[in-house]
């Protein structure tokens, strides 16, 4: 357990080694041929174990700090496709903590993809018949009641892991980055990744404003994909001003104390019929990504984000020739719960 070194500076937080950084950031040239523009992708989803994903990064904090507080076991929620729940079940194993998954779903869930990786990690799975994940904190906070009366020391992670302890790591995630970009020979850019529950793209945005003012002006852009993109920009807003306090705290802090707000910058418009239903735009750029480069996006949240790239090309906010950098945040395993909708891509 340490704090993580040799990004600009210490932060006193504890930190658990779950994942080998920094991921890959890897140039997509036939992408980029395709599209005009200089495509680099930013491989979180090769991060971490259980088939990885942008989660790693967060629980790196959560779990260090679950196991200072003496917690032996964790819960957290999702729908029953989570990648975030998938992940916290691995780490949680690594961390030598047993893990409760309260999952949503309106009828009972097939055992693939995400779900069935639970299963397979050992994971003790609560499904709840809810369309919304913001009604499952009633029964996390119901489980962690009845652990605890049987002796047990649970800890609560939000869903998403997207608190201003797990936005840190996507603070130092945006440090990592511009390192890679100097022996990249990349300038500073638009970076575009999926934006839900806020954590990631609260840590970009952290980073974001302390480079700004130290001369790198990266342009984070976290594509809104549960169609509410005044409500995500207020979350965002709120969790990065948080995170920042909570870095800045460090002796010496990672970033400087400036105000990440006028860096949360959130595109509407690539949601589609709804969370977690494939779009048209979403299913053309994941066969593109595919097809180009033999990296796959999953349905619910990279593809629509990806597919958010494609539209900036074709309305010209990103010009002909331009760098950007798309921030691959995982959820692979979500593809095989979605063969059906998937099957016409062909």
């Amino acid at each position: 357990m340490r704090g993580p070194g040799g990004l600009g500076g210490l932060v006193a937080l504890p930190r658990l080694d779950l994942c080998e950084k920094p991921s890959p950031l890897q140039h997509a040239p036939r992408l980029s041929a395709r599209l005009g523009v200089e495509v680099w992708l930013k491989r979180d989803d090769l991060l971490g174990p259980a088939f990885g994903g942008n989660k790693a990064r967060k629980l790196e904090y959560l779990l260090a700090d679950a196991r200072v507080q003496g917690a032996d076991c964790v819960i957290t929620c999702g729908a029953a496709q989570s990648n975030h729940a998938r992940l916290t079940a691995a780490c949680a194993n690594l961390a030598g903590l047993d893990a409760y998954l309260v999952l949503r779903s309106m009828d009972d869930p097939a055992e693939q993809g995400n779900l069935l990786l639970d299963h397979l990690l050992g994971a003790r799975v609560q499904i709840v018949r809810t369309h919304r994940t913001a009604n499952l904190a009633v029964a996390m906070q119901t489980l962690a009641g009845r652990l605890r009366a049987e002796g047990r020391r649970p800890y609560v992670i939000p869903v998403g892991g997207s608190t201003a302890l797990g936005a840190v790591g996507y603070a130092a995630g945006l440090v990592e980055l511009d390192a890679q970009s100097v022996s990249a020979g990349l300038e500073p850019c638009a970076v575009y990744h999926a934006s839900s529950s806020g954590g990631t793209q609260a840590g970009l945005a952290v980073a974001a404003a302390a480079l700004h003012a130290g001369g790198r002006p990266w342009r984070v852009i976290g594509v809104d994909v549960d169609g509410d993109p005044d409500g995500l920009r207020t979350t965002v807003t709120a969790l990065a001003r948080d995170a920042a306090a909570l870095i800045q705290s460090g002796d010496p802090p990672l970033v400087p104390a400036v105000d990440p707000a006028p860096h949360v910058r959130v595109l509407a418009g690539y949601t589609g019929p709804g969370y977690g239903i494939v779009s048209e735009e979403g299913l053309a750029a994941i066969r593109l990504l595919a097809e180009m480069e033999g990296v796959f996006v999953d349905p619910v949240y990279t593809s629509k984000a990806l597919a958010g790239i494609v539209g900036a090309v074709r309305c010209g906010d990103l010009p002909h020739g331009s760098s950007v950098v798309f921030w691959h945040t995982g959820g692979t395993p979500a593809l095989f719960a979605y063969a059906h909708e998937l099957a016409g891509a062909g």
